[in-house]
């Protein structure tokens, strides 16, 4: 999900849909929760001085191979290239 905390511009996110492109602008406090890996989605570069987003993302315990949960990190909050030595 995408939630919206507030700037001085607003910054629409794009999805594509079988039939078409859509828009939406969210005001601070909006949000939208989407399926991220199901629907295209994207965000043009910003224009504006200062944007506040908060993404939230989410990994289905039941359909989800626990070896990609954290992005194959054994923990949340290491950086992305963290190597695990055995």
């Amino acid at each position: 999900c995408t939630l919206n905390i507030g700037g001085d511009k607003k910054w629409p996110i794009f999805f594509k849909t079988k039939k078409e492109e859509i828009s939406i602008n969210l005001n601070p406090g909006d949000m939208i929760l989407y399926k991220g890996s199901e629907l295209e989605h994207w965000r043009e570069p910003f224009k504006g001085e200062n944007c506040v987003q908060i993404f939230l993302h989410y990994s289905n315990a039941k359909t989800t191979d626990k070896k990609t949960m954290f992005d194959s990190r054994p923990h949340l909050g290491l950086p992305e290239d963290f190597i695990k030595y055995e």
